[in-house]
């Protein structure tokens, strides 16, 4: 058995952290200052590797909105609180809405379009 780091009170064996319940959280979720927060975002190692995972999440479900969609899809899931079914729905409307459009007008609506 080992003694908590903090306070010396005995941990059980299987305790791996080497901190009791009452001071783990205290040592590991404490407030980070400004100054920790642009030190980790100024490395551009540590900060491709905490992005790369969100880009290949959002290409992966997103690959069948075309990238001049997707903020629309994302205000219609997000602030709108549309299903993502409905909310795709409402986009794929929007697509093709726009193909017609162009091949009447030869004119790119969503290039124009405030969203």
């Amino acid at each position: 058995m080992s003694a908590c780091k903090t306070c010396g009170k005995q941990l059980s064996a299987v305790n791996r952290t080497g901190w009791c319940r009452l001071h783990y959280g205290a040592a590991n979720n404490g407030p980070r200052t400004a100054e920790q927060n642009r030190r980790q975002w100024s490395d551009p190692a540590l900060r491709e590797r905490v992005l790369a995972p969100l880009r290949r999440y959002n290409r992966t479900r997103l690959d069948w909105c075309p990238f001049e969609y997707q903020d629309y899809y994302r205000e219609l899931t997000r602030v709108k609180h549309l299903l993502a079914a409905e909310a795709r729905c409402v986009v794929e409307g929007l697509i093709a809405a726009d193909t017609a459009r162009y091949a009447r007008t030869g004119e790119l609506q969503q290039s124009r379009r405030r969203m």
